[in-house]
């Protein structure tokens, strides 16, 4: 499904017609950053969710040619702060699951190419010795590293539903974080939700005790007003992870968004409304918004007003299991970088019960 929404999006985006205007930057634009996560490297026990490693270097080789700014997520805040007039775009590198697919050829290249990146990791599964998880020992070396910062899923990485009670779910949460001060000695800062489960209530936990950022799997861009417990990413397969597409992301612009319906991941049915607002400074633009659905393609949206979308519902059938839409504005022609700008606002759905 993400393919064939990665697919359509680009054809449509690729027809639509191009804009008729330049590029105007809004609040924000500078120091946004487009956020990446991995999985696996090279991985033939997990097909759908790993990446070739010559597919990655070609990310690395883009990087380089494009001149990206590669941040460490854990200068973000500094990062906000910078009034930088460099036109290059930000992208962080993020891994999840911690898999040790990744130790073999991937680390080794951004450690020697002075790359920062995030490894998320689920202690539970860690001292059960699981072989094919990085192991304390090397997680320790790597956290002495400044290149390298060690975030956390849950102890287990599992669907938030698969656990027995909310009790249960945020034990685990709250596991991890102490066994990561156990072996690392500091207090993790930053989450990455197993799966792209997120609701408000961890939201609350993890803001509770210590996370100061928290990381989704739906696509989007990082910008400073952006909610820090739902933090969007672009997924890097082999399904949806062609060098072609990440240096497409990496010139992506926010979409703010607000008064998002639903505002949890996680569903027990099909929502009976499906909508959110944007900025007045970017109402004006607003006729050029298109919305993409992972199964279906490009969908009809509604605007209430001058700021709402709505998505009609009805439209879609019976939602089950996992749902992406991609929503885009036309942001304009870029002079500075001889591109066309689009901003990005991805949503994910998970309903439990069609």
């Amino acid at each position: 499904m993400g393919l064939i929404l990665s697919a359509a999006l680009l054809l449509c985006l690729q027809n639509s017609a191009l804009a008729n205007y330049d590029y105007t930057p809004i609040d924000g634009d500078k120091q946004a950053v487009v956020v990446y996560t991995y999985f696996q490297i090279d991985e033939d026990a997990f097909p759908d969710a790993s990446l070739s490693f010559e597919t990655f270097s070609r990310h690395i080789d883009l990087i380089k040619s494009e001149n990206l700014n590669v941040i460490s997520l854990d200068d973000i805040e500094d990062h906000y702060k910078r009034k930088s007039e460099n036109n290059t775009p930000s992208i962080a590198l993020t891994f999840d699951t911690g898999h040790n697919s990744i130790m073999s050829d991937a680390v080794p290249l951004l450690l020697k190419e002075k790359i920062p990146f995030t490894i998320f990791i689920s202690p539970g599964e860690i001292d059960q010795g699981l072989p094919y998880l990085i192991q304390w020992n090397e997680l320790k070396k790597l956290a002495r590293n400044p290149l390298v910062t060690i975030g956390i899923h849950n102890a287990n990485y599992k669907y938030s539903d698969a656990y027995e009670n909310q009790t249960a779910f945020e034990q685990s949460v709250l596991s991890a974080i102490t066994r990561y001060k156990e072996v690392l000695g500091t207090t993790p800062k930053l989450y990455a939700y197993p799966y792209g489960d997120q609701d408000a209530a961890l939201a609350e936990l993890l803001r509770k005790n210590g996370i100061e950022y928290a990381f989704g799997l739906q696509s989007g861009v990082l910008y400073k007003d952006c909610p820090a417990y739902n933090v969007p990413r672009f997924t890097m397969t082999d399904n949806i992870g062609s060098a072609q597409r990440f240096v497409d992301t990496a010139f992506n612009l926010p979409l703010p968004t607000f008064d998002s319906i639903p505002e949890d991941t996680v569903l027990e049915r099909t929502p009976n409304s499906f909508s959110f607002s944007i900025p007045k400074n970017l109402q004006d633009h607003i006729s050029s918004l298109q919305c993409f659905h992972s199964g279906l393609g490009r969908i009809d949206t509604e605007i209430i007003g001058d700021e709402r979308v709505h998505i009609p519902v009805a439209n879609l059938g019976e939602l089950s299991g996992r749902t992406r839409v991609n929503c885009t504005i036309n942001a304009g022609y870029d002079e500075a970088i001889d591109r066309q700008r689009w901003r990005w606002h991805g949503i994910l759905l998970r309903v439990t019960q069609p």
